[in-house]
């Protein structure tokens, strides 16, 4: 059904003070199910908040945010985290992953946290990361891999509840371009297969590979 904002705005701050900030003002945008969209921007321009906003990891100030159908602004904390849980996947660009751990056992962490029949979790982790290509590292510790190796292992992560929404914070930003290439190829992939994909990036190769790319400036869409 695809997720439509309207006329967001998020402040952080006390107004009448120095520290009072509007990071996003007047935000309205409909991504489409099955789309894959580009979100551009500089440093503390919004785009990273407005992420946090569409995954349900942080709530607006003012406006509306309908996913399938669901009014988020009505949510409370338990089922914002279940919608989150069902609904959402994130890559992040740090990886966000538990370096003294396998890879294994990363990928089996969001499972883990849900109603998934624990016997059934170490085979459907392993399938993801053999969908991403990095089935052989599954009993590795994470603090050993590459960057690109991590990235691979976090988008596993992502996919391991099956979630309708892929949502990446700067997927290729600590990556060289080669490993940052093969991402890109997999976040494609993932949106031939129907995946509905937001990335957040300064990246022009990531930009030019997805359907449509909108920019922030200041907190607005320009």
């Amino acid at each position: 059904m695809g997720l439509k904002l309207s006329h967001v705005y998020k402040r952080f701050g006390t107004a009448g003070t120095s520290s009072f900030r509007e990071v996003l003002q007047d935000i309205s945008l409909d991504v489409e199910e099955g789309e894959m969209l580009a979100v551009k921007g500089k440093s503390g321009a919004g785009k990273s908040t407005l992420l946090h906003i569409i995954g349900l990891l942080d709530t607006m100030d003012e406006g509306s945010y309908i996913l399938d159908g669901t009014d988020a602004a009505k949510l409370g904390n338990e089922d914002a985290a279940r919608l989150r849980n069902m609904k959402i996947g994130f890559v992040l660009q740090d990886f966000g992953l538990i370096e003294d751990d396998t890879v294994l056992y990363n990928v089996c962490l969001p499972l883990m946290l849900g109603n998934t029949p624990y016997k059934t979790i170490k085979k459907i982790a392993a399938e993801k990361l053999e969908q991403v290509g990095v089935g052989s590292l599954a009993g590795k510790k994470v603090a050993v891999l590459s960057g690109g190796e991590k990235q691979r292992v976090a988008i596993a992560r992502a996919l391991v509840n099956e979630p309708d929404y892929i949502l990446a914070d700067e997927p290729t930003g600590a990556l060289d371009t080669q490993n940052a290439a093969h991402i890109i190829s997999i976040m494609k992939r993932l949106n031939d297969e129907g995946k509905t994909i937001v990335v957040v990036t300064h990246d022009d190769a990531v930009a030019n590979a997805c359907g449509r790319v909108i920019c922030i400036e200041d907190g607005q869409i320009k």
